[in-house]
């Protein structure tokens, strides 16, 4: 699995580095939560990743610098349906309300583990939504035998709740959804180093179907047209959909 990159001098231990092969497999959140060291890793990760690309010729290979998690479906048993429990409204209030907070308060910087892992929930959410026994449930464009018109084209779960329920919040002047704030996290440059994830969960809100697709399209009509993310005269961001 690895190549052995021995010791030049007595002081020295050598290093292992990962074969090219095996570069998929790797999840640099888990590496984050074990050192600290999201960061260096997802950086790193990303280098090799095109170095692999030129070694191969593929030099129009799209090396994305954010690398989503790998997931295992849980195939029977009584946890099938855990993946769930990110698809139920109360959970869309808290990752609302985790990301509101971690963001638009008086602090001028960002709570940086809350905000990574909100961010982290919702793309285990959706992902997980587009498999197994989750995807069945909520329903989509992917799952066969579908009870309705509407199930078979939007997705249910997390995707129907972010674009749905509205919540009240100081930091906006109307209430807004879940979907609408990471919209505006995705303008806000102080989150830009989460720019690369929040851009990939706005790809999978999109999958969710046409309602979550031209909501997503009319928001960055407005934008293209104000030519930044709507704000109130205190700073405070508000919904410009």
């Amino acid at each position: 699995m690895a190549a052995m990159d021995g010791p030049v001098t007595s002081k020295e231990s050598g290093i292992y580095e990962l074969k090219d092969e095996y570069l998929d497999e790797i999840d640099p959140y888990f590496i984050w939560h074990t050192n600290t060291a999201y960061w260096e890793v997802q950086c790193l990760l990303s280098e090799r990743l095109e170095k692999r690309a030129h070694k191969n010729g593929d030099v129009t290979e799209d090396i994305s610098k954010y690398t989503p998690p790998k997931l295992d479906s849980i195939k029977s048993g009584p946890f099938q349906r855990i993946g769930m429990l990110l698809h139920a409204p109360l959970a869309c209030q808290v990752l609302y309300s985790a990301l509101l907070c971690s963001t638009y308060t008086a602090n001028e910087h960002p709570r940086e583990t809350i905000l990574d892992a909100a961010l982290q929930l919702i793309v285990l959410a959706l992902e997980d939504g587009k498999c197994g026994a989750v995807a069945r449930e909520i329903g989509g464009p992917d799952v066969a035998n579908s009870s309705s018109n509407e199930q078979s084209t939007n997705r249910g779960g997390l995707w129907k709740y972010a674009l749905e329920l509205k919540y009240k919040s100081k930091q906006s002047s109307t209430p807004s959804s879940l979907l609408d704030l990471v919209l505006a996290l995705s303008q806000k440059p102080e989150v830009k180093y989460w720019a690369s994830k929040l851009s990939y969960i706005c790809k999978l809100f999109r999958e969710g179907g046409p309602r979550n697709a031209s909501r997503i399209d009319a928001y960055f009509a407005k934008v293209k047209i104000t030519g930044s993310v709507a704000n109130n005269s205190d700073g405070s961001w508000c919904t410009i959909m």
